[in-house]
């Protein structure tokens, strides 16, 4: 089965971006909306924390902010879609982590916590002797 061919939205992105008709821009933005909608769905974006359409649920809230953001003289709207909807996903697993750090960066506050425990030093004090100590 061929895949759609949406090439039609970075021209259609383009003219929203530098139309100055509100009603216009609406226009265009809600058919960038739906179009990018259909879009993000060929993706075929997975997430384990969520069902399939859960995620694409998700990534269509963020839709409208993308639409705003995006900026013609970086690139091309498609382009810029799905690497965005690519970083919702991102966000989600960063997120689902605790206080959204990565598994390395929980790790160097833990050392450095137990530092300070074994020292009975400052906070400041077991920063500088895990960074002393990693060189």
């Amino acid at each position: 089965m061929p895949q759609p061919d949406f090439s039609y939205l970075d021209a259609l992105a383009v003219q929203y971006v530098m139309e100055e008709d509100p009603a216009v821009r609406d226009s265009l933005r809600n058919e960038l909306w739906t179009g990018a909608a259909a879009f993000i769905k060929t993706l075929q974006l997975k997430c384990k924390l969520m069902s399939d359409e859960d995620l694409t649920q998700e990534i269509a809230t963020h839709l409208g902010s993308m639409i705003d953001e995006f900026n013609s003289a970086k690139g091309s709207f498609l382009g810029y879609i799905a690497y965005s909807a690519r970083a919702v996903v991102h966000n989600i697993y960063r997120n689902a982590r605790p206080g959204g750090f990565s598994r390395r960066a929980l790790e160097g506050a833990n050392a450095i916590r137990e530092v300070q425990a074994q020292q009975n030093c400052s906070l400041e004090e077991a920063q500088v002797a895990i960074f002393n100590k990693l060189g």
